[in-house]
């Protein structure tokens, strides 16, 4: 029996819903074929989309990392991308569900890290991922890791720790039997940052919103036109 697989987002508030809608129709334009499935506290919006197949309701939205983790356990799929409302898909990534045959996890580095915490427990050394763009098989191990990481979200919560989704991820990906694989950043290129572009292949997802986003989607696109360009820094700052 062939495995389902599809796009997954959690959008909570209209003005997530609708970039959730402008993000989603970039997916569907380079894969048509690919289900898409939201979760939102808004599904007479979305189910008013082309770009949905399915919309499943949030009934209590927490307006933060609560509704991803929600919407990561509970996504219909065996083999699921989950993508934030702020991606850009410039090209078709069916190879993110392929990739899956081998690993059952896979994300990118963030590009920046939060080094002056790191979990208890999480060697220095071990890498902060980006949690905007994540390929998963549904196993024991994947659902053990999204629990874990819903617990330890709450638990900086309530000791009021730094508190931003990844860094807690972190510490649920270390102590997890996840079998992961990193992701190049042309799948997550992450616009708000410095970035390079050109010489490592097309960019197939970009990551940001605003003018950062319309600044990258320019340059990625001169870039992917020509991937064997020498590689070439772009620095927010000087744009």
């Amino acid at each position: 029996m062939t495995d389902s697989k599809g796009l997954l987002y959690a959008a909570t508030g209209i003005r997530y819903v609708e970039e959730a809608i402008k993000s989603a129709g970039s997916y569907k334009r380079a894969m048509p074929n690919i289900p898409i499935t939201i979760f939102t506290d808004h599904p007479e919006i979305a189910s008013n989309e082309a770009c949905f197949d399915t919309c499943e309701r949030i009934e209590s939205p927490a307006h933060g990392p609560s509704d991803k983790f929600f919407a990561l356990q509970h996504s219909p799929y065996d083999r699921t991308v989950f993508v934030d409302t702020d991606t850009w898909c410039l090209d078709q990534c069916e190879e993110l569900f392929r990739i899956l045959d081998r690993f059952e996890f896979a994300a990118a580095h963030a590009p920046i890290r939060a080094m002056n915490f790191v979990p208890k427990g999480v060697p220095r050394c071990f890498p902060e991922l980006n949690t905007g763009v994540l390929a998963f098989r549904q196993s024991k191990a994947v659902k053990e890791l999204f629990s874990e990481w819903d617990k330890i979200y709450r638990d900086f919560q309530e000791r009021k720790q730094i508190n931003r989704d990844q860094l807690s991820f972190r510490k649920a990906l270390y102590f997890s039997n996840v079998n992961l694989t990193i992701l190049p950043p042309e799948y997550n290129l992450r616009a708000i940052f410095s970035y390079f572009v050109g010489g490592f292949g097309p960019v197939k997802i970009v990551h940001a919103r605003g003018g950062d986003l319309k600044r990258a989607l320019k340059i990625v696109q001169s870039a992917n036109d020509d991937p064997q360009i020498y590689p070439y820094v772009v620095s927010i700052d000087k744009q």
